[in-house]
């Protein structure tokens, strides 16, 4: 089999300020937003859902056409470490769960400015000058819903970059190791990947809208219960890391609508 060397789609990282551009080979550029999810997993708080699904659609509007949005849930087994309480009975019960495992969740938004495919690249700085107003008017937008947004540093964007690239978020210096291709799935080292889509591109057979949650109802006193419609990538067994990427991109309606 032909060996071939891994590259990576990106060009390189820049500083605007104190902000980190990912440059895309294509010459697209790129700027990644860590944010705290707004609605933990057994709130029972409806509104929260509606109010993030909202929160997503004022982002696409303010980003407008010829931009790409990406929301990366990163789910990776983690071991619970004790910290020291306020009180000897909150250390006591830290140390009740040290050790243990643990499913942590981090989530990134990722502001992509595409350029025209096909086409010569020739930089705009008009263009550009409004990606960097367009994401602090998203940074603010979010710092008003409590989301807690940071733009990730150079630093940060490398070791991001680094543990999408090995798919382990458990390290605290993640090592890159060859990779094998397989009929289903890559192997990098001793572990193995996959990537499923959960949607049909062959087939678009999506239904008109979607709910911000579905209502779950067990067997007993649960009913009507506000659930993630993705809840269920919490109890997938014997996973060491899950990105569940949702991408949207954001075309030209002159052109969309001219095909």
């Amino acid at each position: 089999m032909k060996k071939n060397t891994f590259e990576s789609p990106y060009a390189g990282i820049g500083r605007e300020g104190n902000t980190a551009i990912l440059y895309g080979n294509s010459g697209s550029y790129s700027v990644i937003i860590s944010i705290e999810n707004p609605v933990l997993q057994y709130s029972a708080d409806a509104s929260g859902y509606e109010h993030f699904q909202s929160l997503l659609c004022n982002v696409v509007k303010l980003l407008g056409e010829g931009y790409l949005l990406q929301k990366q849930d990163v789910f990776s087994r983690q071991r619970y470490v004790a910290g020291a309480g306020n009180s000897i009975m909150q250390t006591k019960y830290n140390e009740h769960f040290d050790g243990r495992s643990y499913t942590a969740l981090s989530t990134y938004l990722v502001l992509t400015r595409q350029v025209k495919k096909g086409a010569f690249y020739t930089y705009d700085k008009a263009a550009f000058l409004q990606f960097l107003q367009n994401c602090r008017k998203i940074t603010d937008l979010l710092q008003g819903a409590q989301l807690s947004p940071e733009i990730l540093d150079e630093a940060a964007v490398r070791t991001y970059v680094s543990q999408l690239s090995v798919m382990d978020f458990t390290a605290a210096f993640p090592s890159l190791n060859n990779i094998r291709s397989g009929d289903e799935q890559l192997s990098i080292g001793p572990v193995a990947l996959r990537s499923l889509s959960l949607v049909d591109t062959d087939r678009i057979d999506l239904p008109e809208s979607v709910a911000a949650f579905q209502p779950r109802s067990d067997e007993g006193s649960l009913r009507d219960f506000p659930n993630d419609h993705l809840s269920f990538l919490f109890r997938v067994p014997d996973f060491k890391t899950i990105i569940y990427n949702q991408v949207i991109e954001i075309p030209s309606q002159r052109m969309t609508l001219s095909k």
